[in-house]
């Protein structure tokens, strides 16, 4: 095993205990969630529109209210999370932990904070077992 490769399992497994690595993930959990919220409620807004509309009479409207609502909510959640902010979180904490940019990494990341379970178990044992699959690729 490469010497990085013991250094990233090094910093995986005190993701959970060192400042800063807690900070950013907690970052990027802090976007998905907002996300969340957003998505959450714009659904829940345009599930329940005709509960608001009820001056819209023509059924064409409704739809076309809905579709904007969607729409609307879908320009928050990638204004937000597309200006950077929300992919800074992700990149620092890479970087912390020694990886490359590497979309798995980020994926596992990404899915960790979107899960409801936060199982710290799982995501460290999922970017070590990744460190070690690329050890053998990096020179």
């Amino acid at each position: 095993m490469k010497t990085y490769t013991k250094e990233i399992i090094k910093n995986v497994n005190k993701i959970d205990s060192e400042k800063e690595a807690i900070i950013l993930l907690k970052g990027v959990e802090v976007f998905w969630n907002l996300d969340k919220i957003i998505d959450d409620n714009v659904n829940h807004f345009t599930k329940n529109i005709d509960t608001y509309t009820y001056s819209i009479k023509k059924k064409h409207q409704i739809t076309e209210v809905k579709e904007l609502l969607m729409e609307f909510g879908n320009k928050i959640s990638d204004n937000y999370l597309n200006t950077g902010l929300g992919e800074y979180f992700s990149k620092e904490l890479l970087i912390y932990l020694g990886f490359d940019y590497d979309d798995i990494v980020s994926d596992i990341i990404s899915d960790y904070a979107m899960s409801d379970e936060k199982d710290m178990t799982l995501l460290k044992n999922q970017l070590i077992d990744w460190a070690i699959e690329i050890d053998g690729y990096k020179d």
